[in-house]
């Protein structure tokens, strides 16, 4: 098997004792106690055996779990472009930090376009986004950039300063695609296009779960969301947030047991409904363009550090070598992932736990600059996840 959860239980003859669970191996669990245990397979990967055991007083129980996974289309990374000219009506976007699949298979035209102040585009010619998942990051300025709509050739972007109000800036986008035959890029994604229901069903074309069991969104508070993908353990890897068509900061809360959690903030920092969209990434090729690293910042006020190996399976270097974080100031981190050139591809930012404003400031030589704000425009200190794509 591979992806759907199972669920154990220890029945006890002539004895009163407590029962524990121990795991080696492939997947997690649900916990450690209790006569009844659910395990978590791995999403994806070459597969191999997980070692379940029951243990009550002298009493043993061992169970062997095979782990395989069948070929099957997945979610991939179908596109994605920098937009690294804030003020001019229609440019060819830098072909080093773009990509075109085309079904995957052949580079096309990608055109950034302005509108008016902070109302862009990027159009992908011969790309049919109907569907999938787009995310976008601001670049190099304090300013949001949000999600507005996507669909055709297009997707387009706002972007707005500290108080709401639309605000030129350069910004990163990247798009998920479900139709696509290659290996996982996206383990899971979905837009949250109801801002208020306390709990729904997401639109199935727009929403995707490589777990394979149903996708539910719900909302607990105003600004308070989560989104729930059954069988999908989401025990590592790393999550992005996109505020679709509002002036919102919708921000990474935390992610695990199938569930991701997303706080949305106004421009004053307090919480507020909005529309979002939410992908969940993993470690592994998407065709042309891969995921090739991520990381989750868990510390957000010292130097430098290395992610802490609670974190590891929330980070990942393609080169197998290590990976750094560093603060040099209030609110500005850099991410390093030596071996990795990041000379070129796309970068994606979301602050983590906070209701903060986190942005790509810069990327290349093996390091991405991060800068993070608060309500005011000011730097902030704050936690958050990256990935890195090409």
């Amino acid at each position: 098997m591979g992806g759907s959860a199972l669920v154990f239980t220890a029945t006890l003859t002539n004895s009163s004792a407590s029962v524990s669970w121990a795991l080696s191996g492939l997947g997690a669990l649900s916990g450690s106690f209790g006569t009844t245990i659910t395990y978590y397979p791995p999403v994806s990967g070459p597969g191999g055996a997980a070692t379940l055991t029951a243990t009550a007083g002298a009493l043993t129980a061992v169970a062997t779990i095979s782990v395989n996974f069948p070929p099957t289309p997945v979610a991939v990374v179908a596109a994605y472009a920098w937009a690294d000219n804030k003020t001019s009506a229609s440019y060819a976007a830098n072909p080093t930090y773009s990509y075109n699949a085309i079904g995957g298979t052949i580079s096309g035209t990608i055109t950034a376009t302005r509108s008016a102040v902070g109302a862009y585009g990027m159009n992908f010619a011969g790309l049919t986004i109907d569907s999938g998942d787009v995310q976008v990051t601001a670049y190099n300025s304090a300013a949001e950039c949000t999600v507005t709509h996507w669909g055709g050739n297009l997707v387009n972007v706002n972007c707005f300063d500290a108080t709401g109000s639309p605000v030129d800036s350069e910004y990163t986008v990247s798009v998920i695609l479900n139709n696509l035959v290659s290996t996982a890029g996206s383990a899971a994604y979905a837009w949250a296009d109801d801002s208020s229901s306390a709990s729904y069903t997401p639109s199935g074309g727009y929403s995707y779960n490589a777990g394979g069991g149903a996708i539910t969104a719900t909302r607990s508070a105003v600004g308070v969301y989560s989104m729930q993908f059954a069988g999908l353990p989401l025990s590592g890897g790393n999550v992005q947030v996109s505020a679709y068509n509002s002036a919102a900061k919708c921000n990474v809360a935390g992610w695990g047991l199938g569930q991701v959690a997303v706080h949305c903030f106004d421009a004053t920092g307090s919480p507020v409904d909005s529309q979002y969209t939410v992908s969940v990434i993993l470690n592994h090729p998407v065709g042309a363009a891969s995921m090739e690293a991520y990381a989750y910042a868990n510390i957000s006020d010292i130097p430098s550090y290395t992610p802490n190996v609670r974190y590891s399976y929330d980070s990942y270097n393609s080169s197998g070598q290590a990976i750094t974080a560093s603060t040099s100031g209030v609110g500005l981190y850099t991410m390093a992932f030596s071996g990795i050139g990041l000379n070129g591809g796309n970068v994606k930012v979301s602050a983590y736990q906070s209701n903060a404003l986190c942005n790509v400031a810069s990327w290349g030589t093996g390091s991405i600059q991060i800068a993070c704000y608060d309500s005011t425009g000011a730097p902030v200190n704050s936690q958050y996840t990256v990935v890195y794509m090409q």
